[in-house]
């Protein structure tokens, strides 16, 4: 027995130092670049206000929109060789700043909404060509198949936005600490979403709140 532990340490020995080179490279790879293309790539990046920071999210939404301009992308795909499969990349990008031009509260046309519908479905082409074995995210999804159809019906995409849902997290965090004695889960859970659901009423019912005191 005693034998059999000492040869699972020196197993796990080994295993720890293939982890730890492995993240050594990771690690240089990421803080220093390597490549003509590479640095290249990362000084467009950085003179467009989209410089990749270590450690942190790639791109936040101002950079996102900031890198969905079409100058911008013809800057970054001039970085890489000339390819056809670069050119449907570029297609997917520019279709891409287009619908995020169209990410507002304007009441939209049937023309307008044609045109979005008509961008979409060559963006989805041109995306399954250059990414044929990549899935599908629930945002993808969203977009692709039922962002013109809520257009035909509402006629504006402004009362669709995930700031609302991303407002809840702070209250909800807050929630979580105030009920962090309660150890049924189930109770848990009960006061949080009662709790949301009082703040709720006072939303929807206003300044006649304070009235009807």
């Amino acid at each position: 027995r005693k034998q059999e532990l000492k040869e699972k340490i020196v197993e796990d020995e080994s295993l720890l130092e293939d982890i730890q080179e492995e993240r050594n490279e990771l690690q240089d790879l990421l803080k220093n670049s390597s490549g003509a293309t590479r640095q290249a790539l990362e000084n467009v990046l950085v003179n467009i206000g989209c410089d990749y920071r270590v450690w942190f999210q790639e791109l936040n939404g101002n950079q996102a929109r900031t890198l969905l301009r079409i100058e911008n992308i013809d800057k970054i795909v001039a970085v890489f060789p000339k390819s056809n499969e670069l050119c449907i990349m570029a297609n997917v990008m520019k279709d891409l700043a287009f619908i995020m031009s169209q990410a507002d509260n304007s009441i939209k046309t049937d023309e307008e909404i044609d045109k979005i519908q008509a961008v979409l479905d060559r963006f989805c082409d041109n995306l399954r060509k250059v990414q044929p074995s990549s899935g599908v995210l629930p945002k993808l999804h969203l977009l692709t198949a039922h962002l013109v159809p809520f257009l035909r019906d509402h006629r504006s995409w402004g009362k669709v936005t995930e700031q609302g849902i991303e407002a809840l997290h702070p209250i909800f965090n807050s929630l979580n600490l105030r009920f962090a004695a309660v150890q049924d889960p189930l109770l848990r859970a009960s006061l949080t979403v009662q709790m949301m659901t009082n703040f709720n009423v006072i939303h929807d019912v206003g300044e006649s709140w304070n009235i009807s005191k």
